[in-house]
């Protein structure tokens, strides 16, 4: 029960490695979740119905991250249902697909800073001072293996899971002797509808087959980690960038 009586925010829990964490945090004790989605309303509803089921409330709030206002919607609705957020979970977000370099359009970019990195730094903005008022919280920003080398996505994911594991060292820098810790997350290929196209291609499998796990990663392998973070277990990991991605950028 490492979460008992802590209030998490996770971004983009409507599914995949989100809902997955939302889901573990309650069976873990927590007090109350957040469930965040941008469009997809029914992943949303089932996410919270599932951490209902376990005895924790759950508050399920619409927010486009790409827009400072909405992040604060976000952040003030969870404030005012549950009065804190001890936990944040920076995991909306979007992949480019691998579109070639010279084929990536000023759109795309865009999209790509705004919710990848943007919508993770305006969560952070608006979050971090109710934090600051406990002098403790904990933040998780899930960036990629792509964020640690080139290859891993298209120009406009892969500079923009750089710049999260930026954000997250500038957070420590200034506000880990404030009780603020922070730390990042990145996957490799793990299996959620993001990369499902990825994962019926023969090709590119093949790949990853190769790779010293010799397998394709599962949510509950990045939701673990999360959690370690999450909790008190890594009290003295600040500022840190952790892959989990079955070897992918050693194979």
């Amino acid at each position: 029960m490492r979460f008992s009586g802590k209030v998490a925010l996770i971004t983009g829990s409507n599914s995949g490695i989100g809902r997955a964490t939302a889901l573990a945090m309650a069976k873990e004790g927590a007090e109350g979740i957040v469930v965040h989605y941008s469009k997809n309303e029914n992943g949303a509803k089932e996410t919270a119905e599932e951490i209902r089921k376990l005895g924790v409330t759950a508050l399920i709030v619409k927010a486009d991250l790409r827009t400072g206002s909405e992040a604060k919607k976000l952040v003030d609705a969870t404030i005012g249902e549950f009065g804190k957020i001890d936990i944040l979970v920076n995991n909306a977000g979007m992949f480019d697909g691998f579109v070639p370099f010279c084929d990536q359009t000023e759109e795309l970019w865009d999209h790509a800073f705004d919710l990848n990195v943007k919508g993770a730094f305006m969560c952070c903005k608006y979050a971090v001072p109710h934090m600051l008022e406990k002098k403790k919280g904990v933040i998780i920003n899930i960036a990629s293996a792509a964020g640690v080398e080139g290859g891993g996505g298209g120009a406009a994911y892969t500079c923009s899971k750089h710049a999260v594991i930026g954000l997250t060292m500038q957070i420590t820098a200034e506000l880990g002797r404030k009780g603020i810790r922070a730390n990042t997350v990145c996957p490799g290929l793990i299996r959620t509808g993001m990369v499902e196209d990825l994962l019926n291609s023969p090709e590119f499998m093949d790949s990853i087959n190769g790779t010293p796990a010799g397998r394709v990663g599962e949510v509950e392998d990045t939701t673990k980690l999360i959690l370690f973070l999450a909790s008190d277990d890594s009290s003295y990991m600040h500022g840190d960038t952790i892959l989990i991605d079955g070897g992918l950028i050693v194979g």
